[in-house]
């Protein structure tokens, strides 16, 4: 599993594991240059609405502020916030887990995994919490995703500091009414619906990735895109990643990026059609690319212009 994809498009892990964070005097303060990605969606064709689609990190540090000026520009000028998933929404998450855990797929567990590996993934996971029996018991998909967080940890990043945080923090301080783009039940299905020999392989790669110190520097390179809004750097990493080097990597692109992009942009454009403007933040990953939100709603017609 890529580590860094799943941190810039897995926002309901990361939620979950972050604490909500709270209004503080300085935390929406403006920071200097450009921050994450802005783009301004608008019909070619009449029609008053249109939408911000602003592409975000989900881990950070307390200084990964989102609030550049063009961006506290475009959510002070929007009717309301949409993101993939209420951060806030903790009960909403829980109760899609608890769903998910009671219907596995056959063999997805930790204890299906070779010993070996589950021995590797459970030492690297104990500064989570994560027990041996925890682990034994836990899907291989969030084993994955658990193993994400447990890495941008030496990195000084966490959740807590992620700018869907941050971002829903100003949103109800200013009282402007906050969207989902997804449920947190669809987001868990993504990866639990992949085979069992996908999970397996995906966490084989993480993990081998982790050991070798390729996360971390993919990781430290696409933080550091994200903070000076280096798109021309995240959009060689989605082609990269779209082509995948194995089935199961493409599979796994598919399931976490590819298939929920396309009800993004259908929820996109339903949000313009009711002709007001939306602020959309959603996980980096999901803009760019072949099935990319970008490309995909400049296909179906809309103007997108890129805000630095």
């Amino acid at each position: 599993m890529r580590v860094q994809r799943g941190l810039l498009a897995f926002s309901l892990v990361c939620s979950m594991l972050g604490a909500t964070a709270h209004a503080a005097p300085d935390m929406f303060a403006e920071r200097p240059g450009s921050v994450g990605f802005l783009y301004e969606v608008t019909p070619k064709k009449g029609g008053t609405g249109k939408v911000f689609l602003f592409g975000t990190i989900h881990v950070g540090t307390e200084a990964m502020s989102p609030f550049s000026h063009v961006v506290k520009a475009a959510i002070d000028s929007s009717q309301r916030v949409a993101f993939e998933i209420d951060p806030s929404d903790m009960g909403g998450m829980t109760g899609a887990m608890v769903k998910v855990m009671r219907n596995p797929i056959p063999g997805d567990a930790g204890r299906d995994l070779p010993a070996a590996m589950l021995d590797d993934a459970q030492k690297l996971l104990a500064g989570e919490g994560v027990t041996r029996p925890a682990a034994e018991n836990m899907p291989i998909w969030l084993m994955g995703i658990m193993l994400g967080l447990a890495e941008v940890k030496p990195l000084g990043l966490s959740a807590s500091y992620g700018a869907d945080q941050y971002l829903a923090a100003y949103a109800k301080l200013h009282g402007l009414p906050i969207l989902s783009l997804e449920t947190p039940e669809l987001q868990f299905r993504a990866l639990s619906s992949l085979s069992v020999a996908d999970q397996i392989e995906t966490l084989r790669i993480g993990l081998a990735d982790h050991h070798s110190g390729k996360s971390a520097r993919k990781l430290k390179a696409l933080v550091a895109a994200w903070s000076s809004g280096d798109d021309k750097s995240m959009r060689a990493e989605m082609l990269e990643e779209e082509q995948g080097k194995t089935a199961a990597e493409r599979n796994y692109f598919k399931a976490l990026l590819a298939d929920r992009n396309v009800g993004m942009v259908k929820r996109a454009e339903e949000l313009v059609a009711e002709g007001k403007t939306t602020f959309i933040a959603i996980g980096a990953a999901h803009l760019f690319g072949k099935t990319g939100l970008v490309e995909q709603l400049g296909k179906h017609g809309y103007a997108i212009r890129p805000i630095h």
